[in-house]
């Protein structure tokens, strides 16, 4: 717990602007950043899956 009797109004005014800036600039480096999943291929919409040519005729459904 911190004790709030060991900091002065303006020490708290300091730590709350600072952490108030750090999540402000974590928010906009996450927001602003690349996106970890890619867009689907917008050109194999509609198209059937070729068949996997590593499996025998017979066993293919």
């Amino acid at each position: 717990m911190l004790a709030s009797g060991l900091l002065n109004i303006r020490d708290k005014i300091k730590l709350i602007a600072l952490v108030t800036i750090i999540m402000v600039l974590a928010l906009t480096l996450t927001a602003c950043s690349k996106p970890t999943v890619d867009s689907p291929d917008t050109e194999s919409y509609g198209k059937t899956i070729k068949p996997d040519h590593n499996v025998p005729e017979g066993d293919r459904n």
